[in-house]
């Protein structure tokens, strides 16, 4: 698994924007939610990883 942006944070924390603190309690939501997807639970285990849309369906056109 690859996260992105962390160094975004790092740098917003550098601005001011987060605090250390605040940041610190974002990376650990973050390890959180990376464990429940490494384990496959729920929301992650409902049946969807395998699905791909009937190739004989229409492709959608976006209305103008």
């Amino acid at each position: 698994m690859t996260r992105k942006d962390v160094d975004e944070l790092e740098l917003a924390v550098v601005q001011g924007r987060f605090t250390r603190q605040q940041a610190d309690e974002l990376i650990e939501k973050l390890v959180e939610a990376e464990e429940v997807v490494r384990a496959g639970a729920a929301p992650f285990n409902q049946g969807w990883e395998t699905f791909a849309p009937d190739p004989d369906w229409p492709v959608p056109t976006l209305l103008s």
